[in-house]
């Protein structure tokens, strides 16, 4: 077995965290009802797209420092297909999102009615299944394996052909993402100007969400870039520029990852006002079951009614902090 490197191991636990954390995010955002909206779907079968990415990359990762077997082709058939089409799922998902906010920035009110929840549930069904299928190829081929000086087999990546097929295609994928990322970043940005001069109340309505969609788009393009230099330096069979570009992968598809739910939670008013009501509501319930022995004595069976009180008075007030933000 060959000795893992210490930065391998150090990002592998920094990742396994922040993965939990962002999912814990997700699961938050899915439970609230007040964040229903077709945007806050998208971003959550996005979020959980970028998490695969950055999770299944290990199952292929790891294998080079593993005794490898045959029978560990398992997890290499695995990490192949899912991390493949996790990151065309992930690009697609960020695309969708900025898409959704031009279109509510187009016209609001039919933008709004078009985006409907059987809708958006059809594009997050074509977000994942679309890039699954293609990826299925590398179910069935078999891993590239290579003997050593030693005598031992070393898993090696994709044969030139299929290295070369396949990076070819994710290469001119990821340039087109670029070059109409940049597009779609200006086309909001100028309708969100125009917004602010008609109306100021539906700018800061949309102002947020829209925000976080060029941000997200612009560092996804950091994404997308490194992803068109993996391509090329392959193509090209510069070996010194491939290995750099693997060096900064953890950097750059963490960075690109779990930023999302840090950004959204700073500028999303709603997003915000629901985690301070989930956290207030689970103070409020914590010291109403600490204290109910003792008020029971006082009140009686009226101590239940306590409770819905406190969390709306709270709910208010953290309303209305909230709003002068």
């Amino acid at each position: 077995m060959l000795p893992i490197p210490t930065i391998i191991v150090t990002f592998f636990f920094i990742e396994l965290i922040c993965s939990s954390i962002f999912i814990l995010f997700i699961v938050f955002i899915g439970t609230r009802k007040r964040l229903n909206s077709p945007f806050f779907k998208l971003f959550n079968a996005t979020g959980l797209a970028g998490i695969g990415v950055v999770t299944t990359f290990w199952l292929i990762h790891l294998i080079n420092f593993v005794p490898v077997r045959r029978e560990t082709a398992a997890m290499i058939y695995v990490g192949q297909t899912i991390n493949g089409s996790a990151a065309f799922c992930y690009t697609t998902g960020k695309f969708l999102i900025t898409l959704n906010r031009l279109a509510v920035l187009a016209n609001l009110k039919s933008s709004l009615n078009s985006w409907t929840p059987r809708k958006t549930r059809l594009l997050i069904a074509c977000q994942y299944i679309l890039p699954l299928i293609p990826h299925c190829y590398f179910a069935i081929a078999p891993p590239h394996w290579i003997a050593d000086d030693d005598a031992e087999i070393q898993y090696k990546g994709w044969d030139d052909v299929t290295g070369s097929i396949y990076r070819s295609i994710t290469g001119a994928c990821y340039a087109l993402y670029a070059v109409v990322g940049v597009a779609m970043n200006i086309i909001a940005y100028k309708r969100l100007k125009v917004l602010s001069l008609s109306s100021t109340l539906r700018y800061k309505q949309q102002r947020s969400l829209a925000t976080y969609s060029i941000t997200s788009t612009s560092t996804h393009l950091l994404f997308a870039l490194h992803q068109f230099a993996w391509s090329y330096s392959f193509l090209v069979g510069d070996r010194e520029m491939l290995a750099n570009v693997r060096t900064v992968r953890p950097f750059v598809q963490d960075l690109t990852t779990f930023v999302d739910p840090i950004v959204l939670l700073i500028l999303s008013k709603q997003v915000r006002i629901e985690f301070c009501r989930m956290i207030l509501s689970t103070n409020v319930k914590v010291h109403s079951a600490s204290g109910e022995g003792h008020e029971s004595k006082l009140v009686g069976p009226t101590t239940t009614c306590l409770h819905p009180a406190v969390t709306t008075v709270i709910s208010t007030a953290v309303d209305s902090v909230l709003s002068l933000n």
